[in-house]
């Protein structure tokens, strides 16, 4: 068995640790090391999702990154955050609140991810918690540590979520590289495996949706994969001042496992959560297994170790086809948290 952090991130990210967790307590030998050598860490702005969906989460390992309002963005942050606004679009932020509200911000409006999908919105939360004290960085030392303690094997970090939301698919890219910072300060190693939901797997979701909401979510997972690519050539730097974290030419994943990214038709016809069942299947098949590295055979998808080329992917062409022609819609806010593909 191979010592494993699981990091889950929104939405689904809880599904899949819920379901990973559940199957490994099936398993005798596994059900021992639960919250030893295996651990779990579930991250959202919004953890009361899980507690609706009545999911079986680890207790000590669910970490909520909300908290911050309207007027600590704007009245702070977007006046004095020098780091903040290399990233964040505060301008369009302001626009797409008027637009969405009608009238001039509340005092204190909540800052609400899920109503935009919009991704600088995911990780300005994740920002905001590495201001001062970060319980995400915190909790991520916390599990790494834990594991340290108990064996000598360097164990395999999974990074969780769907690419096609405001907050999970955010903060993937910035999560693996905290990951990063926190191995080499506990120097440690680890082999860090982001697996991915892509737009086809939420194919039956869609299938009654807007083609807006479609296209917002094709936008956000292209996006994503770009982020991933082009900060792993060049420098990386996040965070407020006093509490930046920065790699240069580093890439933040060693591997992925694409979910959605081999075929589309096949995808037709069954739910979400369906799927959520199969990667944690695979999942908890590649920590118990020595052969993690190999694809497994139990579900489909594509398995690439980094660098993340996207002609692996079988339906990049014409989801980067509707990211080019969408992109600079002028009414359309950008998906992008990297301003460099913004301008």
């Amino acid at each position: 068995m191979r010592p494993t952090l699981i990091i889950g991130l929104g939405g689904t990210g809880a599904h899949v640790i819920a379901s990973t967790l559940t199957k490994l307590l099936e398993s005798p030998s596994a059900s021992k090391s639960a919250g030893g050598i295996f651990q779990f860490l579930y991250i959202d702005t919004n953890t009361y999702f899980a507690k609706e969906q009545k999911l079986n989460l680890p207790k000590g390992g669910i970490v909520r990154i909300g908290g911050v309002t309207i007027d600590k963005v704007l009245e702070h942050y977007c006046q004095h955050d020098d780091n903040l606004k290399k990233w964040f679009d505060c301008e369009k932020l302001a626009h797409a609140l008027s637009l969405e509200l009608g009238y001039r911000f509340p005092e204190r409006f909540s800052l609400d991810v899920e109503r935009w999908q919009y991704r600088q919105l995911g990780r300005l939360y994740l920002y905001h918690d590495l201001d001062k004290y970060s319980n995400v960085k915190a909790s991520i030392h916390h599990k790494l540590l834990a594991i340290q303690q108990q064996t000598t094997t360097s164990p395999l970090v999974i990074i969780c979520t769907s690419l096609i939301g405001g907050t999970g698919g955010a903060i993937a890219l910035d999560v693996a590289y905290l990951v990063n910072h926190v191995l080499a300060t506990i120097n440690s190693n680890a082999h860090v495996l982001g697996v991915f939901a892509l737009e086809n797997i939420f194919a039956s979701a869609f299938s009654n949706a807007l083609e807006e909401r479609r296209i917002k979510f094709i936008l956000n997972q292209v996006a994503a994969i770009k982020e991933i690519q082009y900060f792993a050539r060049t420098r990386y730097e996040f965070g407020p001042q006093n509490h930046v974290v920065n790699f240069d030419n580093f890439e933040p994943f060693d591997s992925y496992w694409l979910f959605g990214g081999d075929n589309t038709e096949k995808f037709k016809g069954n739910r979400p959560t369906d799927y959520f069942s199969l990667i944690a299947s695979e999942i908890s098949g590649a920590i118990l297994s020595d052969d993690w590295l190999m694809q497994p055979k139990g579900c489909e998808y594509v398995n690439i170790q980094a660098p993340l080329i996207t002609n692996m992917i079988g339906n990049w062409s014409h989801w980067e086809d509707i990211y080019n022609r969408h992109l600079k819609d002028p009414n359309r806010l950008c998906p992008h948290i990297s301003r460099e593909f913004c301008t």
